[in-house]
């Protein structure tokens, strides 16, 4: 077949363009050579396509695997998040309570601090008028002694 055609393009090509096309064996020799040369660079090409086909697949796979083994661990981990989240809502609304209850102390503080403050007020005003009483019988009392 390829004898027949390559001789029929000859004469194809001799009708055409005028020119001689003489087919020898070393034409075929050297058709051979290139089709080797393309069959090796095709089976290069084949074999790369299909070495990252199977890398790609075998990620798929190994990764098919994680996301399993994930999964598992998440469904043995949701009753104890479960129960963290009760436990939260529990510290919360205890937490919560405290809060109120300690609004209310610091109102409570907060007006004996006040009432404090004005005792204090009114004890340091006694004391300045100690002092300042004081201050005037020290002289007499020295003057007496």
């Amino acid at each position: 077949m390829f004898h027949e055609s390559t001789a029929q393009g000859a004469i194809r090509f001799k009708d055409e363009l005028r020119r001689h096309y003489y087919v020898t064996p070393t034409f075929y020799l050297e058709l051979i050579t290139t089709f080797k040369t393309i069959l090796k660079e095709k089976r290069e090409e084949v074999m790369g396509l299909k070495n990252r086909y199977e890398n790609g697949y075998s990620c798929l796979i190994q990764t098919e695997a994680n996301v399993s083994k994930m999964q598992k661990e998440l469904e043995d981990l949701q009753p104890k998040l479960i129960e963290a989240s009760k436990e939260t809502d529990i510290k919360e609304k205890i937490v919560e309570g405290e809060a109120v209850e300690a609004e209310k102390i610091r109102v409570v503080v907060a007006a004996d601090e006040a009432v404090a403050s004005k005792a204090a007020a009114e004890a340091n005003a006694i004391k300045e008028d100690c002092e300042r009483e004081l201050a005037e019988a020290m002289p007499i009392l020295n003057a007496a002694t």
